[in-house]
């Protein structure tokens, strides 16, 4: 049996959603708020043990992950990989208008409003749910093969030897290199298209150049009240590996194998919690807001967190259960 910890952290705030536009998959800049509120988060998890880190391909989040792995203190700060199932959704012909045009849309259309409105070009929910869905299970299988397979080459250590001598590989405990590496999964699907996206990224800055200080307070009540939902490392745990983390559940310790952080977009996280809610029956009653909350798109640099139980590698989830939703104590 397989534990782990995911932890969904929604893209920091740009300009476009000040401006209250649809971005949808237009390759939308961090606003200078945005990328504080990533350092802010940063800092809040900076004691935590990441074992893997994922985003999606748009800069936005690409520029998150790194403004909060950048605070991270651990000594095993992991690669970023870049995955195109974690997109936002296509809102095809909306893309770009505001939320008050596309609803006006949706109502000379006379089908149902957003966010289950279906634009011209643009993915449906289930569109979205289906792909998020196909990637929560290869993240899975991910974590169960390198648990029951010790010898298998570690994805998410960047001291294995294949990546160790490959020198196209970013290292990411070199500080000098960006540690970004073009992580697609699956070659068939229509969202790895190798068109899409690249021209953007060749140009995102290191973690150092988008790093952005924040004040050394950090919000000690954050730190506090975040607290009982942190993945931390027992003091009595080994220093190697990721033997010894352990996250509070349900009054218990219980001991993870892995702590992945996904950095995603705000109508990719509520299909992926939509999953979680409707077909593996998580149940979110104990975590803020409980269901009434749960479907709601999550606020810039929001956390939702999950411990996640493979009972049988090869046959995804068997169960998932709430830590956190939409938290953002780091704001306060």
């Amino acid at each position: 049996m397989t534990v782990f910890v995911v932890t969904f952290v929604r893209h920091g705030v740009t300009a476009a959603n000040r401006d209250r536009l649809i971005q949808g998959q237009i390759d939308s800049p961090l606003h200078e708020d945005g990328a504080e509120q990533a350092a802010k988060l940063g800092c809040l998890l900076s004691e935590e043990i990441f074992t893997g880190a994922y985003c999606s391909d748009l800069q936005r989040t690409v520029l998150t992950a790194k403004n909060i792995l950048a605070g991270n203190q651990s000594d095993r700060r992991p690669r970023l990989r870049k995955d195109r199932r974690l997109r936002e959704r296509n809102y095809g012909e909306a893309e770009g208008k505001t939320w008050a045009e596309v609803d006006r849309m949706a109502v000379a259309a006379g089908g149902p409003r957003l966010p289950y409105f279906v634009p011209p070009g643009a993915e449906s929910c289930p569109d979205v749910k289906r792909r998020a869905v196909k990637f929560f299970k290869s993240l899975c299988e991910t974590v169960a093969l390198e648990v029951n397979d010790p010898t298998s080459v570690a994805v998410n250590d960047p001291t294995t030897t294949d990546q160790a001598n490959d020198p196209t590989v970013d290292q990411v405990n070199d500080p000098t290199v960006d540690p970004i590496d073009e992580h697609i999964n699956d070659p068939t699907d229509q969202f790895n298209d190798p068109t899409i996206g690249d021209a953007t990224l060749a140009a995102t800055t290191s973690i150092a150049e988008c790093f952005q200080p924040v004040n050394s307070a950090c919000s000690r009540s954050s730190f506090k009240s975040f607290a009982k939902y942190s993945v931390l490392k027992k003091k009595s745990g080994k220093s190697d590996g990721i033997k010894g983390m352990f996250v509070k559940h349900d009054r218990k310790e219980v001991e993870v194998c892995a702590n992945v952080l996904v950095v995603s977009h705000g109508g990719t996280i509520r299909e992926f919690i939509r999953y979680f809610t409707e077909e593996m029956r998580c149940n979110v009653t104990k975590c803020q807001g409980g269901m009434d909350k749960a479907l709601v798109c999550t606020p810039n640099t929001g956390v939702s967190r999950f411990l996640v139980t493979v009972a049988t590698q090869g046959r995804g989830p068997s169960r998932v259960d709430c830590l956190c939703l939409h938290n953002n104590d780091h704001l306060r």
